[in-house]
Order: C-alpha cells, then sequence, then structure tokens
C-alpha cells in the first residue's frame, strides 16, 4: 500500500514538473540557428572586408571623425534582421513539431512565461545597443549584446530544459571577455551565437531527443 502511494505521489509531482516547465525547445533548431548566425556573419565580413583579427572591426561602422555612420549602422541591421527572423522560424517551427510528438501544448501557459521571461532582458538589451549606438560606443555592441543574451537564456533555463543556463553562462562569459578585450569581439559574436549554438543544439539533441520518434 505505502508502495502505490509512494508511487502516485511520484506521477503527480511528474505531471506538476512537466505542466510548469516547457520541454519542447528542439536541440536541432539550435544548431540550424547557429549555422544561419555563421553564415550571416561570414558574408558580412567577406561584403565589408573585415577580418576576424582585426581588432578594431567596429571602426566599420563610424566615420573618420569617430562619429557614428548611421547608413553603415543600416546597412549591418540587414544582415542581421534577416538573420534573427530566420532563426526565430527555425525554432519556432522545430519547436513545434518536437511538441507534437511529445504531445506538449505549444502554444499555452507555460510556453508563455518563457517568452515573457526571455524577450524582458533582451527587449532591455536591445534598447541598451540603441543607446550605444547613438553615444558612438560601437565597441561594446558585442559584449552587451552577449551579455543580455545569456542573461536571458539563464533566467528562462527554470521554464525549459535546465541545460539551457549553460548556454547562458557561455554567453556571458564571452560577452565579459570581450568587454574587457574589445579587439575579440567579432570572434567573441560567432563564438556565442554560431558555436556556442551548434555544440548546446547537439548536445541537447543527442542527450534528450535522439530516442523520440
Amino acid at each position: 500500500m505505502e508502495n502505490k502511494q509512494l508511487e502516485a505521489l511520484s506521477e503527480i509531482r511528474g505531471l506538476m514538473e512537466r505542466s510548469s516547465t516547457y520541454l519542447s525547445l528542439s536541440g536541432l533548431s539550435g544548431v540550424l540557428m547557429g549555422i544561419i548566425a555563421l553564415s550571416g556573419a561570414g558574408l558580412y565580413c567577406f561584403v565589408h572586408g573585415v577580418s576576424l583579427v582585426d581588432d578594431e572591426y567596429y571602426k566599420v561602422l563610424l566615420r573618420i571623425d569617430g562619429t557614428v555612420n548611421i547608413s553603415r549602422v543600416y546597412d549591418m541591421l540587414s544582415f542581421a534582421l534577416p538573420v534573427l527572423i530566420l532563426s526565430l522560424l527555425v525554432a519556432a517551427v522545430m519547436t513545434y513539431g518536437k511538441s507534437q510528438k511529445l504531445q506538449q501544448q505549444f502554444w499555452g501557459a507555460t510556453s508563455k512565461r518563457l517568452i515573457i521571461n526571455l524577450m524582458i532582458p533582451m527587449f532591455t538589451g536591445g534598447l541598451f545597443l540603441l543607446a550605444l549606438i547613438s553615444k558612438g560606443l560601437v565597441f561594446l555592441l558585442a559584449p552587451v549584446s552577449l551579455i543580455f543574451y545569456g542573461l536571458a537564456l539563464f533566467h528562462t533555463s527554470k521554464y525549459t530544459i535546465s541545460d539551457l543556463r549553460f548556454l547562458g553562462i557561455a554567453e556571458i562569459i564571452l560577452g565579459i571577455l570581450s568587454s574587457w578585450w574589445t579587439g575579440i569581439g567579432l570572434i567573441t559574436w560567432i563564438l556565442g551565437f554560431g558555436i556556442a549554438h551548434i555544440l548546446y543544439g547537439i548536445y541537447i539533441y543527442q542527450r534528450y531527443e535522439k530516442h523520440i520518434k
């Protein structure tokens, strides 16, 4: 009798945990997001002749007198926004597919909490980046974007797979490193939004998704 009660309590606890945790985030979407980020960064560097080892790479956004060249900023955004939009679409489509396999609601109370808690630090970071651009502090774009993104991932990890916090910590560390050594900002950007996503996605797929049919 006691064993049956323990089993029932364990089952109830499992149901409560699943109802409060969004498990449908796709590891393969992380891999594709990383590939998209690498492709976008590579194309931008090729078009503008920017080198990864150039410690003043950010000066492509500045005029000779050190003021911000708005047209260059718009040009950068013309690469960054399609990468962001395509990455979000890939993540949404693949997450929806995984939610169907797991028979978990794609858009419910838990996923809404996840999105809200993800977007608050992301939106705050976006406004801060605009302020940096307006002040000509473009050398801080890489560290600030990485740090805020890392904080967003770490904060939302409690609503989904807890391993997401490790990706968040990695992004934060890369952001801090590039704030001390601004010359490596482009490299840390590629490592954070490209390589780290790919490695994390492979890890998540191998650990949680490989057995799902």
